[in-house]
């Protein structure tokens, strides 16, 4: 199966539209990981990176305890975004 790139809405300090891509599962007997590539803005730093990354798995893990999230950030580089 293929997916295609899907966007979320995250809602932090502004409103910010994201894009994920490489979406993967691997559903354990403890855990289910889902490993995917985030795509952000360039002005992002890592200390904004690892906020979002935070603020996905927590939500992740309110859903389903048994989630881990392994995200591999991918910036925007398109003047404007």
């Amino acid at each position: 199966m293929v997916l295609q790139p899907c966007r979320i809405l995250f809602r932090g300090d502004n409103q910010l539209l994201l894009s994920f891509h490489d979406f993967r599962m691997i559903n354990g007997a403890e855990k289910k990981k889902l490993i995917f590539d985030l795509e952000i803005p360039y002005s992002y730093k890592k200390k904004d990176c690892d906020r979002v990354i935070g603020q996905i798995g927590a939500l992740m893990k309110e859903m389903d305890e048994k989630c881990e999230c392994v995200v591999n950030i991918d910036k925007k580089y398109v003047a404007g975004e």
